[in-house]
């Protein structure tokens, strides 16, 4: 499984099936990819070595965020350090 800190090896007898429907499958592995977008856009913006200490912090706080998506204003705030400290060359669409 992979987490926010890390990755974990989860064995088959600790899984529990919860008999999805297709539609609902489909919906959880747009879920799962979004966030797993979301996880690297903020490993990187975390590993950049010239962050200084509050973007760093507000980085590590949006990772530790218990859903798959941030607000509109995380979004800003991450797009924002992103930008600033070049670790993408321009704001997303949906950050402006």
């Amino acid at each position: 499984m992979k987490l926010w800190h890390g990755e974990h090896t989860v064995g088959l007898q600790h899984l529990k099936s919860y008999d999805y429907l297709p539609a609902e499958c489909e919906q959880m592995q747009f879920l799962s990819d979004a966030y797993g977008g979301l996880r690297l856009r903020i490993i990187r913006s975390r590993e950049n070595e010239n962050l200084e200490d509050a973007p760093s912090a507000s980085a590590q706080s949006l990772g530790e965020l218990k859903r798959p998506y941030l607000t509109p204003v995380e979004e800003k705030l991450l797009g924002f350090i992103e930008k600033e400290y070049g670790i993408i060359d321009e704001v997303l669409p949906n950050s402006r």
